[in-house]
């Protein structure tokens, strides 16, 4: 028999391993506890640093293109946007728990100077660096010495020159000596005859005139400036160099609507003008810009006969207040003048006289740009399109960044620039 000293002891015993495994089983409640709390933290955290990351880049874009002032007025602009967005996201700058840090960088990715600093916005500025840290207070973990939970997350969003759309391209292109005459948030009306009309004013209307859209004297097309394209003939220079851009095609789509695959998918290669502008199976090949008088870029064929029926589309599938995204063009190319650009090299003949035009015209594209749709005349005299202009494109296309407020500095900014901002890392 057990005497009472022994009993006493081993509950004793007893009572220190039920005490040990309480504070075991604690400290995985703990664990569980605040280990779920911290990964939702973290990516939460994460998230608010790349929405403000993303937030001063839109901005800073915003400068950019429209060769604003590197003052403090628009730093702090910058910092105030970060900030919100930030809050908005759950970290809080002017709380206890969080905090904000944000760096302009350049075109190599390397910081240039603080946001928010009273400095100014550096001229080579071409991207935005966030670095947020939120904290809060432990819960089971502070038996273990751990009284706050703390995550830091970094994001970095880069601006640049737009290079690349694949997704809600329309069959329209903008000269770029008109892009340039018009304001950020400008009413403007283009017609179907190639006018573009300030405000829809009939008597502030511009025309390009030959020497800032074609290269040479000899007639182009009546088709030349007014800008509707047909997307199934693209070609660029690359085709004969084996580059990452190698294509050149030509697709008899006509005007047709979406066609399908016989697994329901949309078939691209088949789908016309109808197709691609209407909202389910808009234009899916990816378009490139190249720079203003190089040959690097897509040229594409010039659209025909057509324009009652893009506007009929249009105006069928899209209604006021929808954004849509053009072309944007610096010149137009004879065939005559794409032998002399590409000596040898010029797409091949029958792409040439593609649709059996006469005169076919080939826009160089040199960026994209947004417009908001107010109103679509496709059945008056006049037909037309009524927007609003948009001169940047946000998170819509691929971009090459090194387009910053550098252009300020030296004194050549040109308005608009057409930049994108990308969550880079």
């Amino acid at each position: 028999m057990l005497t009472a000293r022994r009993r006493e002891k081993e509950r004793g015993q007893a009572l220190i391993v039920l005490a040990f495994g309480l504070l075991a089983l604690a400290a995985f409640a703990g664990l569980a506890i605040d280990g779920g709390r911290l990964y939702a933290q973290r990516r939460q955290t994460q998230n608010a640093a790349d929405a403000a990351a993303l937030a001063g880049a839109r901005e800073l874009a915003e400068f950019i293109s429209t060769c604003a002032s590197a003052d403090t007025t628009n730093d702090n602009r910058i910092a105030a946007a970060i900030v919100n967005i930030a809050r908005l996201n759950g970290v809080d700058h002017f709380s206890p728990d969080g905090n904000i840090e944000a760096w302009y960088v350049d075109a190599d990715f390397q910081p240039v100077g603080h946001v928010g600093w009273a400095a100014g916005i550096p001229y080579s500025a071409t991207g935005i660096k966030t670095s947020l840290t939120y904290s809060d207070t432990a819960t089971f973990m502070r038996i273990f010495g751990r009284s706050h939970l703390v995550v830091t997350a970094e994001a970095l969003a880069m601006i640049g020159p737009v290079v690349q759309a694949n997704s809600g391209i329309l069959p329209i292109a903008v000269p770029e000596a008109v892009v340039t005459t018009f304001q950020m948030n400008e009413k403007f009306t283009v017609f179907a005859d190639g006018l573009f009309c300030h405000g829809g004013n009939p008597e502030k209307c511009y025309l390009p005139p030959a020497d800032k859209g074609i290269t040479e004297t000899e007639k182009l097309s009546p088709d030349a400036f007014y800008g509707w394209l047909n997307l199934s003939h693209v070609y660029n220079n690359e085709y004969w160099s084996g580059g990452p851009l190698n294509r050149a095609f030509t697709r008899s789509v006509g005007s047709g609507g979406c066609k399908y695959k016989p697994d329901g998918t949309v078939d691209p290669a088949n789908t016309g003008l109808k197709g691609w502008l209407s909202k389910t199976c808009p234009y899916p090949y990816p378009l490139f810009a190249g720079k203003r008088e190089e040959q690097e870029g897509d040229y594409i064929y010039g659209l025909t006969g057509r324009r009652s029926a893009a506007l009929f589309e249009l105006a069928a599938n899209y209604r006021k207040g929808d954004v849509i995204y053009w072309l944007v063009f610096d010149k137009v190319y004879t065939p005559k003048e794409m032998e002399k650009t590409f000596p040898g090299q010029a797409p091949p003949v029958g792409w040439i006289m593609a649709g059996g035009a006469t005169n076919p015209s080939y826009y160089h594209i040199v960026g994209f740009t947004a417009v908001e749709l107010l109103d679509i005349d496709s059945r008056g005299s006049q037909k037309s399109i009524t927007a609003i202009f948009k001169n940047a494109i946000i998170g819509e296309g691929m971009i090459d960044p090194g387009m910053g407020m550098g252009s300020n500095a030296a004194g050549t900014c040109r308005f608009p620039m057409l930049v994108g901002v990308k969550l880079w890392e």
